[in-house]
């Protein structure tokens, strides 16, 4: 059947308004959505330690197994401190978005040998890559990438190369460990400066600069 002439213009004139309106519409959300997220806070306390604090994921993984729940399941309820610190840092703007969180827990001698055999346990205590600071050993937490690629997804935030010349961090999670303090430490790392990650000269050079705030 011949469409007519009167609903070609209509046609013509709608479907491009259309277009256009969709394209409005999206570009506003996503600016939007830009100008929300930007801006730089931190959190500091035990109190305020939380699983969801980060955007994409840092704490979730940090305490080397998946956390999702709330209260008393979390590693940091399981045993008695005798000290803890927590620091979250948020910082984003269009060219640059940087998260870290440093969650640190000390205990009794007793209790400490109990958490880190808990801790050195699991899957994802990885000596992939190990490294000492200050008086703490540490090694990559890899339960981000364990964890996804057991529930069959094909990508992860993990991403980090400091063995190659070019050399960087973007997203990294890792655990360290002083018997002589009695302390596990967890630290979380994502830096993004232009879809680039973090030049990386050394671990004292990035922990001096991004977790400087902790008495190591």
């Amino acid at each position: 059947m011949a469409v007519s002439k009167k609903k070609k213009v209509f046609l013509s004139i709608f479907l491009p308004s259309l277009m256009v309106t969709i394209f409005v519409f999206t570009f506003g959300i996503y600016w939007l959505a830009e100008l929300l997220l930007q801006g730089h806070y931190t959190k500091e306390g035990i109190e305020n330690y939380s699983t969801a604090a980060s955007s994409i994921s840092l704490d979730c993984f940090l305490t080397v197994r998946e956390e999702r729940n709330y209260g008393d399941s979390y590693f940091v309820n399981k045993r008695p401190l005798v000290n803890s610190f927590y620091r979250y840092e948020y910082n984003y703007n269009k060219q640059f978005k940087c998260e870290t969180v440093i969650l640190s827990l000390t205990y009794t001698e007793e209790l400490y040998k109990d958490a880190y055999k808990d801790v050195s346990s699991q899957e994802g205590f990885s000596p992939r890559l190990s490294f000492d600071y200050s008086n703490y050993s540490f090694c990559l937490n890899d339960t981000e990438r364990i964890a996804r690629a057991s529930s069959g997804q094909d990508w992860y935030y993990t991403s980090y190369d400091v063995d190659n010349n070019f050399v960087y961090l973007k997203w990294i999670n890792l655990v360290g460990w002083c018997e002589e303090k009695n302390t596990l430490v967890f630290i979380g790392f994502y830096y993004n400066r232009n879809n680039r990650g973090y030049t990386f000269n050394g671990w004292d050079e990035m922990f001096s600069n991004y977790f400087n705030s902790y008495n190591w």
